[in-house]
């Protein structure tokens, strides 16, 4: 019984997924000339895209810069002092 299921839908699902696909990658082709001519449009060249992404990239996995705790704990407390005063006027 499985087996005549699993028949039935790759028999049924195979024509609509390569028309998924197809719709897909007109949409992706008509994105793609659109970009290129915005990028033609203002003289911007792939390579430099591409640096910038991989700076991007980069920046992202980088580890987070580690701030100095006694340092927040001071303003923490200068904030809470600044605070205080102007609740007791």
């Amino acid at each position: 019984m499985i087996d005549r299921q699993v028949e039935h839908n790759r028999r049924d699902q195979l024509p609509k997924l390569a028309e998924f696909i197809t719709r897909k990658r007109k949409a992706c082709t008509k994105r793609e000339i659109a970009a290129r001519k915005i990028l033609n449009l203002y003289h911007l060249g792939e390579q430099m895209l591409r640096d910038e992404w991989q700076a991007q990239i980069t920046e992202q996995i980088s580890p987070l810069r580690r701030e100095c705790l006694s340092l927040r704990c001071g303003e923490i407390i200068a904030y809470m002092n600044h605070r205080s005063s102007k609740e007791c006027r």
